[in-house]
């Protein structure tokens, strides 16, 4: 009878040890599965979130244009504003030949800017406001106002034949006005201001 206890109490050990194989093994496909199905998902979110940023990209509106965009001229260098060279294909020009030694300095300008020097000033990233030279002097005084506030990289300057009062010029860009208009030229400027248009 206490050979057949033994063969009990091995038997119980027996099955205990199996029993907690057992669930060490099923306790280690539940764990892979659970890691199988994280993973899974991860991969889903991860697809959705791709296909979500994809669809919006396709159908977000195209960024506002500000003025009018002008074929681009190239920036070839000439030797002085009085050399001759291509005719520029916009009134005031916004891209094309221009002296390459010197540009026409940030600044308000009572007198003419050679468009040869300010074409190199856009080159450079600068915005030039061309205006009528007989402009209203209360619009004229916002203008040098408005330069003073916005120093860096803005010239403003009379130009003779403009078909506007006030002309905005970025490389290859342009907006017309009839009268000073702060929120239009804040728009230009801040669009366009310090863009360098090298090659």
């Amino acid at each position: 009878m206490s050979t057949s206890r033994k063969q009990v109490k091995a038997q119980r050990r027996e099955r205990r040890q199996i029993a907690q194989q057992t669930s060490v093994l099923v306790d280690q496909k539940s764990q892979r599965r659970r890691l199988a199905y994280l993973g899974l998902a991860a991969l889903a979110l991860l697809a959705l979130v791709g296909l979500l940023a994809y669809f919006a990209s396709r159908t977000a509106p195209a960024p506002e244009q500000v003025g009018r965009q002008l074929p681009d001229q190239g920036n070839a260098h000439i030797a002085s504003a009085t050399s001759p060279h291509e005719q520029y294909n916009s009134f005031p020009p916004t891209s094309g030949p221009h002296v390459g030694s010197s540009i026409a300095p940030a600044g308000f300008y009572d007198e003419p800017v050679a468009p040869e020097l300010a074409v190199h000033s856009l080159e450079d990233g600068h915005v030039v406001i061309w205006y009528k030279p007989d402009l209203e002097q209360s619009q004229k005084e916002r203008l040098r106002a408005y330069q003073a506030a916005n120093p860096e990289n803005l010239v403003v300057a009379p130009l003779e034949g403009l078909q506007k009062n006030i002309v905005l010029t970025a490389w290859t860009r342009m907006d017309e006005l009839d009268t000073f208009d702060q929120r239009r030229i804040d728009k230009f400027v801040q669009t366009y201001k310090g863009i360098d248009h090298h090659r």
